[in-house]
This record gives C-alpha cells, sequence and structure tokens, in this order.
C-alpha cells in the first residue's frame, strides 16, 4: 500500500470512529444537548483535528443521515415474499417480518426523524425522511396484494392503489411511533409494541379481505 492509500485509509477509519461516537451521544443525550467539545474529548482527540472531518455537529448528523439511507439501499429485509396457505397469509408474514426487521433498526429511525426535526431546511419537507423504509415494502407488498386479487382473495371493490396510500400512512404512523420511543423505555415497551404491531397488520388483512 502506498503512502497516499495509507492516510486515506487511516482518514475514513477516524471519520467512523467519530461517527460511531457522535451517533452514540445523539441517541443518549439528544441532539439539542450535543457539544463538539465533548465528542472531542471522548475521542481523545483536539476539536482542531474534529474540525477537520467534520464542520460542526449540523456536519456530523448529516454524515450520520447519510450513512443510514445508504445502508438502507443495500439492504434485502424486504425483498423475499414468504410462501404462506395463500397470498393473504404471505402479507401478513411479509409485513410482520418487515416489522421484526425494523424494531432491530430502531435507533436508526430514532436518529433519521431526529434530524429530519432538526436539521434546517431550504426547501419545504414533502415526504417523511422514513419514507425509504416503506418503499423498501412496497414492490413485495404490491405483487402480494395483485396475487390476492387473483385469487378472488379481496374484497369486490378493492382498490390497490387506494390501499397503497392506505398502506404507506399507517406504516409511516407506526414508524414514527417507534423512532420516538424513548431509549431507556423501549425494552420495557417492547412486547407491548410487537402485540400493537400484530393487532395492525391483523386489522388491515381483515379490512381487505373477502
Amino acid at each position: 500500500m502506498d503512502q497516499t492509500a495509507y492516510f486515506a485509509q487511516m482518514r475514513e477509519k477516524r471519520k467512523t470512529e467519530i461517527l460511531i461516537s457522535a451517533r452514540k451521544m445523539f441517541l443518549t443525550e439528544g441532539i439539542a444537548a450535543f457539544n463538539i467539545q465533548q465528542l472531542a474529548r471522548n475521542l481523545d482527540i483536539s476539536t482542531v483535528t474534529l474540525y477537520k472531518y467534520f464542520k460542526n455537529s449540523d456536519d456530523i448528523l448529516k454524515a450520520l443521515q447519510k450513512q443510514i439511507l445508504q445502508d438502507l439501499q443495500t439492504d434485502s429485509f424486504s425483498d423475499t415474499i414468504p410462501a404462506g396457505k395463500d397470498s393473504l397469509d404471505s402479507l401478513q408474514q411479509l409485513l410482520e417480518t418487515f416489522y421484526t426487521e425494523i424494531l432491530k433498526r430502531k435507533e436508526d429511525l430514532s436518529l433519521l426523524l431526529l434530524s429530519e426535526w432538526y436539521l434546517p431546511s431550504k426547501e419545504a419537507k414533502t415526504a417523511s425522511i422514513l419514507l425509504p423504509y416503506i418503499n423498501k415494502l412496497e414492490p413485495a407488498f404490491f405483487s402480494t396484494l395483485q396475487q390476492a386479487q387473483t385469487e378472488h382473495l379481496l374484497k369486490t371493490n378493492f382498490d390497490i392503489s387506494d390501499s397503497l396510500h392506505f398502506f404507506q400512512q399507517m406504516n409511516l404512523t407506526m414508524l414514527e411511533h417507534i423512532a420516538l420511543i424513548k431509549k431507556t423505555q423501549y425494552a420495557k415497551k417492547k412486547k407491548e409494541l410487537l402485540q400493537q404491531i400484530h393487532q395492525l397488520i391483523s386489522s388491515y388483512i381483515l379490512s381487505i379481505k373477502k
């Protein structure tokens, strides 16, 4: 490895260390209480060194936001449609598997939602920053609904486009609810949350079933 490549590798390593430490601080102390000087102390580096990587706390937050969304793009947790007894059973399993995985990403959801509220925006926000999670699931969801319609399992007046819109809003509301649960309360509320999710999914399936 030549010297240029070595220094580039070390710079990326240091940048990763900064983001890991900053992420922990944001989630533990909150974005408003975040302090660059404390971050530097936690990393045992000078603030001058830290500023060589990030201009300010907003810059760090944007980097974390970008990192989470990029990781989501390469994640395949919603690509496979479960083999159920019929398409509606597959749909229920798909949604429950989706939320099982989503709950593992609770910290990512919290950080994204907080960053959306905190970071200044020059343009009006037209969609929730959590929408990419729904978009990841949408192809499998749409395909399963189409199959259920082909199998004549859905109500006669069922409209897939309307259902997709309702599905999107329902899931965004649930994702925001998960994101807003305090870290200190999450372990205690997880079981109750799983029950709520199961009831929500079951009610949705029942509402579209013939």
